[in-house]
């Protein structure tokens, strides 16, 4: 059975490392399929140290 992809719509998001970009990408519900990019944003995660001398976290 095909998927005719009438039903409810998400948005996922891809990393692209070498581009440094976020895809956002409108994907079918019931299979999971592509079906058009919605935006791109530039992103490029960055480490910062905590002052208190514990891991840091990653900060947009």
């Amino acid at each position: 059975m095909t998927c005719r992809h009438e039903g409810f719509h998400g948005i996922r998001t891809n990393y692209d490392r070498a581009g440094e970009v976020l895809v956002f990408n409108w994907t079918c519900e019931r299979c999971g399929a592509t079906l058009g990019e919605v935006r791109r944003e530039r992103y490029r995660p960055r480490f910062e140290r905590r002052v208190n001398g514990r891991q840091g976290a990653v900060v947009r």
